[in-house]
């Protein structure tokens, strides 16, 4: 009997950087032998202390050993239940298996691999010899092999019902099934070995039609959507599939996984192979679809140009309403609500009567009076962007849209959007304007970590398709990412939020992994938080999370680092190391009478509803450590629902297992940074881990948010990157800098526009004219002509002659000193009344001989 071989993502990581010896070889033997059954080499069983699990160790070579365990799961397909070959690790030390071995990275989900042997079940007399050769001559004894039968029988016994599935956990097992797959993936390494789907994520993957995927943080939503792309659909015409997501670093990690799914997926090669149509396949984020569309219809947007909310941070700061509004709230309203709801693309946004009519009904519930002032603020703030030429990623959906309705333009067969619950009423719009109308959509979200007020609500987007298009609806309910104990705080808090707000249950995730520290609840004052930080310091995968930015700049100034985060800017970031810092205190009152039994009023429940998810992002944030630090530990942790999972510490300890981070751990940390455009903590991790250029882009690219573009300009030129400079200087009107960056790059159009826009800076209107008709310029060089008297005088001129307003035009060309035009002007029109002596003078001064002789005829003529 063969048995499915599955791989942790360590090992073959481990294995991939072994290309020196033979381990890699060697390794495969012993794996195909497993598979197999065939056990002919050094093999033990030992009990670990603690845990119920048989460990099998069988030898690789002399010094090397493989670990590995009978794990039963469900098989995709089917969901009946199978046995499973799981390689946990490789231990190449064979006199120091008690350590950790080399293969394992240290995690969470390793630990019990570093447990004390409790009883050795079976040694075979051959496994601690050192000589490879020696296993040839030396068989098992009959008692040696009754006691490998009898425990691998017990290890191999499994049933219909499977109750416990041993391969659900935080970790993305690897199939491994033939020798060709080992050779693609860990020899050549051009392909990756393909995940062990659980039989939900299969049968997700493998539903047709539009579907609506409900899940919490880690559950697999992106790898059901990965799946779901690479489904065989016939079409007639070229295919084009998009997967798109609000955050960049989800697209961006979802298009790594898929090419490595794509590469070990055989049905989808012979079909491919097999097929007359072509797929393309399209990651995206929402901001660069619509940059693109527009970019192909010579729309350009420039980067330096546009507000995010770190940019209109910055603007923010300068209004009065600043002390009394938050910029999280204001922001969130003006992009979900303000913007975001308004649908037409002739208005940029809503009128205030539709925006206090739409936020009657919203999570955030604020007296009118406020609401009135935050209109107030949109307003100046989308007056701010039109005198500045600025846009937001709202008006490029808008002008998108304004295109979609004018322009055909080929649609998506199928569109995949991750994280659903992030993007707003006009950016669905888009995406439902973009999809063929046989085409499928899919979306994935989570309405537990809704945080603004755009409101998303299941139920609005399955709306959306009908009457059209029907939907489906389905949860995934396993969580991958998180350690088990933090997996189970949060389906607590879920519960507990039941409860509060009198609601139907929902869904939770699950886990089986059983490891993990529990969150911890440290009793301690702000100060004492800031001074053991700063005596430890932070690592790169710390976040502080505070609740309002008052005492987000203040610690940042105390720890003098960039580390600490509201919850509302954080969404979307995962964290090692999490401290929530006195979350409850800015609604005390209202927890206060929630955790009493209180009944709340009909206003105060979408404020709790906002403050519970609000405590579930900022728990899920964390990956590994969550540390709750409050001055008296809120009553919360007390409530049914969430005893046993919290350990109370001291502060001391908070840092007690704190490792010295090394240079490529903040170099990989700051390029996450980077990529989700938090460069002010990007750059902070690039000066520590000594990337001279990296903190240098980071530097630049937070000047450019910081809109301190005359400093970021210096920048660019620092690291040569000329066109940011250019556009940087020409944002600035530093004509002659801009000029000469775009020269550096062979822009010399671009270095002429420059040119011309520094000589009217200089209000040299003559000179700039001519430079602007030497790249056929001319509307420019009018305009620049206009300028100078002579000249405007002789455009006027043009203008009344044509209108054959001659005296008019004469009178211009007097003005722009054109005597000889002027007396033709005239002359037209004395010739026009038959004055014809007059006119005879007039085309004689414009010497126009031919003109002033069939006028003297005309004359003649007239006096016989």
């Amino acid at each position: 009997m063969s048995l499915p071989a599955v791989l942790h993502p360590d090992i073959v990581e481990f294995l991939r950087k072994d290309v020196e010896s033979n381990l890699q070889k060697k390794v495969w033997e012993c794996i195909q032998r497993l598979k197999q059954q065939k056990f002919n080499s050094g093999l033990r069983v030992k009990k670990l202390k603690g845990i119920n699990k048989r460990v099998w160790e069988a030898r690789i070579n002399s010094a090397s050993r493989l670990i590995f365990t009978y794990d039963k799961s469900q098989r995709p397909e089917t969901g009946k239940a199978q046995v499973y070959l799981a390689i946990q690790d490789i231990c190449v030390d064979h006199d120091d298996v008690s350590r950790r071995a080399k293969a394992r990275q240290k995690s969470p989900d390793s630990e019990w691999l570093e447990t004390a042997e409790f009883e050795v079940i079976v040694e075979t007399r051959n496994f601690k010899i050192y000589d490879n050769d020696t296993d040839k001559n030396i068989s098992y004894s009959s008692v040696e092999k009754a006691n490998i039968e009898v425990v691998k029988a017990l290890d191999l016994e499994t049933n219909s019902d499977l109750t416990d599935d041993e391969l659900l956990g935080n970790i993305q097992w690897r199939v491994l099934e033939s020798e060709t797959e080992w050779q693609k993936a860990i020899i050549e390494q051009n392909t990756d070995l393909p995940l062990k789907l659980t039989p939900e994520e299969y049968k997700l993957a493998k539903l047709s039609g539009n579907l609506l995927l409900n899940g919490s943080a880690g559950t697999g939503k992106t790898t059901v959507a990965l799946y779901r792309m690479l489904q065989k659909k016939q079409y007639s015409n070229l295919e084009k599939r998009l997967y798109i997501a609000y955050n960049d670093l989800l697209v961006n990690n979802a298009e790594e996984q898929f090419y490595k799914i794509v590469t070990t997926n055989r049905q989808l090669e012979i079909e491919s192979n097999n097929s007359n149509n072509q797929v393309i396949f399209e990651f995206k984020n929402l901001h660069k679809l619509c940059l693109e569309i527009l970019k192909n219809h010579q729309k350009i947007y420039y980067p330096q140009d546009e507000v995010n909310y770190q940019v209109f941070s910055e603007m923010y700061k300068a209004h009065p309403g600043k002390k009394q509004y938050p910029t999280t709230l204001v922001w969130e309203e003006i992009r979900g609500i303000i913007k975001g709801k308004q649908l037409a693309t002739t208005e940029n946004i809503l009128s205030e009567k539709e925006y206090e009519k739409i936020s009657r009904n919203s999570i955030m519930l604020m007296p009118n009076k406020y609401r009135r002032e935050i209109y107030k603020i949109a307003e100046w703030y989308q007056k701010k962007l039109h005198k500045e030429k600025l846009y937001d990623e709202i008006d490029l959906v808008r002008q998108v849209l304004k295109l979609l309705k004018n322009n055909s333009r080929k649609k998506y067969d199928l569109i995949v959007c991750d994280e659903v619950q992030d993007l707003t009423e006009i950016q669905l719009e888009l995406l439902f304007n973009l999809i063929a109308p046989s085409g499928n959509l899919f979306f994935a979200g989570d309405s537990y970590q809704m945080i603004s007020p755009s409101d998303f609500r299941w139920e609005t987007l399955k709306d959306k398709f009908y009457p059209h298009r029907k939907v489906d609806q389905q949860t995934l309910k396993f969580n991958f990412r998180s350690v088990g104990s933090l997996v189970k705080l949060a389906n607590q808090l879920l519960k507990l939020r039941s409860r509060y707000l009198a609601e139907s249950t929902g869904y939770y995730s699950r886990t089986n992994s059983i490891y993990g520290q529990l969150a911890r609840l440290i009793s301690g004052d702000n100060q004492t938080l800031v001074k053991i930080l700063k005596e430890t310091s932070l690592c790169p995968g710390d976040a502080i999370l505070v609740r309002q930015e008052s005492d987000k700049e203040k610690i940042r100034a105390e720890l003098n680092s960039s580390f600490v985060f509201t919850i509302e800017e954080i969404k979307g970031l995962e964290f090692d190391t999490v401290f929530i810092v006195d979350f409850f205190q800015p609604q005390a009152k209202l927890w206060g009478k929630a955790i009493r039994g209180g009944v709340l009023k009909e206003k105060e429940k979408p404020q709790l509803q906002l403050e519970l998810n609000l405590l579930y992002v900022a728990i899920t944030r964390a990956s590994r450590i969550l540390n709750i630090w409050e001055l008296t530990p809120s009553q919360l942790w007390q409530e049914p629902e969430l005893i046993g999972l919290f350990q109370s510490i001291i502060p001391e300890l908070v840092r007690s297992d704190r490792i010295e981070p090394s240079p490529e751990t903040w170099r990989k940390q700051g390029q996450y940074y980077l990529k989700a455009e938090f460069y002010q903590q990007a750059q902070e991790c690039f000066t520590k881990s000594g990337d001279v250029i990296l903190e240098k882009q980071a530097q630049g690219k937070l000047l450019i948010q910081k809109q301190a573009y005359n400093e970021a300009a210096e920048i660019f030129v620092e690291l040569k990157e000329w066109q940011d400079a250019a556009l940087l200087f020409e944002k600035v009107e530093q004509w002659q800098q801009a000029a000469k960056y775009w020269a550096k790059i062979g822009e010399y159009n671009k270095q002429k526009i420059c040119e011309a826009s520094q000589l009217e800076a200089s209000q040299k209107w003559s000179e700039a004219a001519k430079k602007w008709e030497e790249i056929a310029d001319f509307a420019n060089a009018k305009r620049c002509w206009m300028n100078i008297p002579e000249k405007k005088a002789e455009y006027r001129a043009i203008e009344f002659e044509k209108k054959k307003q001659w005296l008019k035009a004469a009178t211009e060309y007097d003005l722009a000193k054109m005597p000889q035009k002027a007396a033709f002007c005239r002359a037209r029109e004395f010739e026009k009344k038959k004055k014809w002596e007059e006119s005879i003078t007039q085309y004689e001064i414009a010497g126009m001989v031919e003109k002033a002789e069939k006028c003297r005829q005309q004359g003649a003529y007239a006096l016989n």
